[in-house]
Parts: C-alpha cells; sequence; structure tokens
C-alpha cells in the first residue's frame, strides 16, 4: 500500500486486469500482459505510450505503474510541468541536488504529458541530468501526443543537449501507440 501511494498516480485504480482491448485502440494483449511481469524493469528498458488525448495513454502507464507496485518495486508518477515545477522550486531551495537523487532511486518513472508544450533551455538541462542519471540504470515511461520525430523541435536550447536526451531515451525503448 506504501508504495502504490507514495507513487503519486493520476489514476490509482488503474490495473491491467481492467485495460479494454477494443479493436479501435489496436492493443495487443499479450504484449501488455508481458510488460505487466515487469521485466523491462529490472532490464531498465523504457517505454513510450503515443496518441491523441483520450486514448489511454495514462491509463495504461498507470496500470503498468501499480502492477510494478504489486511486485514491489518503487513508482513515481509525474507530469512534465509539475517536475519542471519541482525542480524549479528545489534549485531555488539548493536542495536539488537531493531531489535527483531521489529520481534517480526510484526504479520506475512515470513521466505524463511529455513535451506537450516546447521547454525551456533550462528545463532540457534539467532533464538531461535526470535521463542522465537513470540511464542504462532505471526504466522511465513517456506518455506524450507528439510523436518522438516531433520531439527535437520542442527542446529548446542547444540541439546538442536536446540530442542527447532524446538519445538517453529512444535506445532499449519500447512504444505502444
Amino acid at each position: 500500500y506504501r508504495l502504490l501511494k507514495n507513487a503519486g498516480f493520476s489514476e490509482p485504480e488503474a490495473c491491467v486486469e481492467n485495460i479494454r482491448y477494443d479493436s479501435q485502440r489496436n492493443l495487443d494483449k499479450a504484449r501488455m500482459i508481458k510488460l505487466s511481469i515487469c521485466d523491462f524493469i529490472s532490464a531498465a528498458q523504457n517505454g513510450i505510450f503515443l496518441g491523441a488525448t483520450g486514448t489511454g495513454k495514462t491509463y495504461l502507464s498507470c496500470a503498468l505503474g501499480v502492477a510494478a507496485t504489486r511486485k514491489f518495486y518503487s513508482v513515481k508518477y509525474k507530469r512534465l510541468p509539475a517536475l519542471f515545477a519541482e525542480l524549479e522550486e528545489a534549485r531555488c531551495s539548493n536542495t536539488l541536488s537531493k531531489l535527483l537523487r531521489k529520481y534517480q532511486k526510484v526504479d520506475l518513472l512515470i513521466l505524463d504529458e511529455w513535451l506537450i508544450s516546447p521547454i525551456s533551455q533550462q528545463n532540457a538541462l534539467d532533464l538531461l541530468e535526470i535521463m542522465e542519471i537513470r540511464y542504462n540504470h532505471k526504466s522511465t515511461i513517456f506518455c506524450s501526443q507528439i510523436e518522438i520525430d516531433g520531439w527535437l523541435e520542442r527542446i529548446m536550447g542547444e540541439r546538442t543537449v536536446a540530442e542527447a536526451i532524446l538519445d538517453r531515451i529512444v535506445n532499449n525503448t519500447f512504444v505502444i501507440r
């Protein structure tokens, strides 16, 4: 119960058992069941859920997160705008390194509303730091309405920073549309 509560899910009641597999969703039931075993977490694999508003990205990611807590993995759900606000607050209060350690330790980080709008150069640098400390060690799920090929242009600042962020995300990643 503590792991579930600490995760901060937007949909804590989400579960793999209740996923609807309607034909228009084009969702592979066998794949979702395999993902719910959570081997992707022990393999430090990332996931990307893509689709328009209302297609169930948040529910699916929370369902996998709930499955992970059932297997005693630590999970944190965060909307990207809320993450940036939390990082800014930590920067102002000189607790940024402590906050980064928190995100380094969590087994599965779920970032919702991924790049829903362009992000600043400072936000890009913060993301790079989080992606770097998690890269090949911990899993992250990204929920986005924006196709992957549109992500680069939404990350402001130096293109090399944006490319470095994407490099750490798209390698060793499963994608669900």
